[in-house]
């Protein structure tokens, strides 16, 4: 009985062995798989070089599946079919080109960054940390959708040709009742958008067809030449089920809400309406809805798609300084200051008009400083600081030209302290005059601008 153990006992040894020798064989193969006979790496070439699969486009941005999907939703990336499907049949293929695309979306590092904020939270409140959750919860991590809705959309016209599922989506959320699938911050936020639309419809007389199903409202409505055509569900109550994907509806959603904010925003501010319209709350409390909504005037005037905007008036001209006394000199000041002011605003608005015409293609050049998304390229402060350079140089070089043409020199800037032992200033203010292209200089106690400065500088030179 002892032999017969041993024997059992060998058998088993060799059959561990052998299996151990078998996985050690696999992983063998999986490291040489993609590999010659040399140790080199095997060229891709047909549809393995253009196509990857889901699992290995996963694998490379590092990203969990729900992350993946929701990803290639919010940038309009879809599984493409092989002629030769390499790794089988049932296996889901993209492009390889449109997976490196995605590796440089800055959107991937804010989903990281959410999921190590939820692991902070998820540690606080395993630890009973209360408070400390909840000063994370208020600092959670938020994003944008403003460079996605430019880089899909790159004019205001193809915008409008892809809202129709814009508008039937998020007048379908409207009416959802909120639950725990669908948060109310997004029912609340579908139906402002949808008010907004229907009260610009109604405003401008965009309205064409209206059909009732039993589906819903179905609207037909002519925006600025294209024809679009959405469908508002009935008033009933909806209620939640499990059959539906709102993961995926949720992240269409996402994109859409940004999308109906931007074309909201250009459509009202080229009617030079105020938007977000102001709400009436008595008017709303008694029902009234879209009469509820004040479709008042905005700050600026009304402009066309394709005029530019308007110039700034040109400064008056303004004479050369006689002799006086003091009062003289006080007031040849203060008209050679509003005379500079002047001829900065008309360069500022110069410069505008030049910007607009140049870009009048692009639908993104047209929003306001209020909507710092829509404007394309550098972000709001950088852009700002970028047009106040431009706006500096060109009020030099003017300011140098005039000054040549005329043919004057500016006084020398007496050099030594004050009476009061405050620095030196600057003896004269520049005064351009617009009719007679002519400069001139009157004594002013106040300091010189750094336009000022760069002017007389190259006056001089």
């Amino acid at each position: 009985g002892l032999r017969r153990r041993r024997d059992g006992m060998a058998k088993a040894g060799e059959a561990a062995k052998a299996r151990a020798e078998k996985r050690s064989n696999v992983k063998q193969k999986k490291k040489f798989e993609n590999k010659n006979s040399i140790g080199k790496t095997r060229r891709k070439v047909g549809s393995e070089a253009r196509y990857m699969t889901r699992t290995a486009a996963v694998k490379k941005l590092q990203v969990t599946l729900k992350d993946f999907r929701r990803l290639c939703i919010l940038k309009g990336i879809y599984p493409r079919e092989p002629k030769k499907k390499f790794k089988g049949g049932n296996t889901t293929y993209y492009f390889a080109k449109d997976i490196a695309f995605l590796a440089h979306e800055p959107l991937l590092h804010k989903f990281r960054e959410q999921k190590a904020f939820l692991k902070k939270i998820r540690r606080a409140v395993g630890r009973h940390e209360k408070k400390e959750a909840r000063r994370l919860d208020a600092r959670r991590p938020v994003y944008k959708l403003d460079h996605l809705v430019r880089e899909r959309y790159p004019s205001f016209a193809d915008a409008l040709q892809d809202l129709d599922d814009a508008l039937s989506l998020v007048h379908l959320f409207a009416m959802v009742a909120p639950s725990k699938l669908v948060p109310p911050v997004r029912v609340h936020a579908c139906a402002a958008l949808a008010a907004q639309w229907q009260a610009y419809v109604a405003r401008t007389r965009s309205l064409r067809k209206v059909f009732v199903s039993i589906k819903g409202f179905y609207y037909q409505a002519d925006v600025q030449g294209v024809t679009l055509t959405w469908v508002v569900p009935h008033e009933f109550a909806q209620q939640t089920t499990a059959n539906v994907d709102y993961r995926v509806m949720l992240s269409f959603l996402e994109l859409y809400e940004a999308l109906m904010t931007l074309t909201n925003y250009k459509l009202y501010h080229d009617a030079a309406l105020a938007y977000p319209p102001p709400i009436d709350d008595t008017t709303d409390a008694k029902g009234g809805r879209l009469s509820a909504m004040l479709m008042l005037p905005s700050a600026g005037p009304m402009r066309t798609p394709g005029a530019a905007p308007p110039l700034a008036p040109p400064p008056t001209a303004l004479s050369a300084p006689g002799g006086g006394g003091g009062a003289a000199a006080d007031s040849g000041a203060a008209a050679c200051g509003g005379a500079r002011r002047r001829t900065r605003a008309q360069v500022s608005s110069r410069s505008s008009s030049e910007v607009g015409s140049r870009d009048e293609r692009d639908w993104r050049s047209r929003a306001s400083p209020a909507a710092s998304w829509v404007v394309g390229g550098l972000s709001g402060s950088r852009q700002r600081k970028k047009r106040a350079r431009v706006r500096r140089s060109r009020s030099v070089r003017r300011l140098s030209a005039r000054a040549a043409a005329g043919g004057s020199e500016p006084p020398a800037v007496p050099k030594g302290p004050r009476a009061n032992g405050d620095p030196p200033a600057p003896a004269a203010h520049w005064r351009a005059s617009a009719s007679t292209a002519a400069c001139s200089f009157a004594p002013s106690p106040s300091s010189q601008s750094a336009v000022t400065k760069r002017a007389a500088q190259a006056a001089a030179a």
